[in-house]
C-alpha cells in the first residue's frame, strides 16, 4: 500500500507541476490580452471623444486633412484649435508609452496605425505650429520620436522660451 501511495504521490508530482505550469503560463497570457485590449479599448475611447470635438466645431481646421478654405485664424479660433492638438497629442504620447516597444502582433498593428496617423498630422502646418510650442512640455524620448517623425530630413527649430527637457 505505501508503493501504491508513492506511485500515485509521484504521478501528481510529474502531471501537476507541468498542469500547474501550464495553467499559469496561460493565465499570464490572458492577462496580458486584457490588459492590451484595455490599453486599446481606452485610447481609442479618447480618439473618438477628440474626434466628437471635431465634429461639434466643424469651422475649426483640426482633423486629419486640412479644410480647403479654413476662412479667418482669429484668437479665439487658434485658441480652440491648439486645446484640441493639445488633446490630440496627448493622446499620441499615451500611444508613444504603450506601444511604441510591442511585444505582439496586435500591439505592433495598432502602433503602426497611430504612426500613420501621427504623420497624417505631422504634415499639417497648424499641427506643426502647436507641436513646436508645446512639444517641449512632454517627454523627451516622444519629443524625439515627433521631431524625426514629423521632419525627417530636418528637425524641427524651436522657439528659445522652450527648451527640450
Amino acid at each position: 500500500m505505501n508503493d501504491f501511495l508513492q506511485i500515485i504521490t509521484h504521478l501528481v508530482t510529474i502531471v501537476g507541476l507541468p498542469l500547474a505550469i501550464w495553467l499559469y503560463l496561460q493565465e499570464q497570457r490572458r492577462a496580458r490580452h486584457e490588459r492590451a485590449y484595455g490599453a486599446w479599448h481606452t485610447l481609442d475611447n479618447q480618439y473618438l471623444h477628440f474626434l466628437e470635438l471635431c465634429l461639434a466645431r466643424p469651422e475649426l481646421d483640426v482633423l486629419d486633412s486640412p479644410l480647403p478654405d479654413s476662412g479667418e485664424a482669429t484668437p479665439a479660433r487658434i485658441r480652440q484649435e491648439r486645446v484640441l492638438f493639445g488633446m490630440l497629442l496627448g493622446l499620441f504620447q499615451r500611444a508613444y508609452v504603450m506601444y511604441n516597444d510591442q511585444t505582439t502582433d496586435v500591439e505592433e498593428r495598432q502602433w503602426s496605425e497611430w504612426v500613420a496617423r501621427m504623420r497624417e498630422f505631422g504634415a499639417r502646418e497648424n499641427f506643426r505650429l502647436v507641436w513646436l510650442e508645446l512639444g517641449p512640455r512632454f517627454d523627451a524620448e516622444f519629443v524625439s520620436f515627433m521631431d524625426e517623425l514629423m521632419a525627417p530630413d530636418a528637425p524641427l527649430q524651436y522657439p528659445i522660451s522652450c527648451p527640450i527637457n
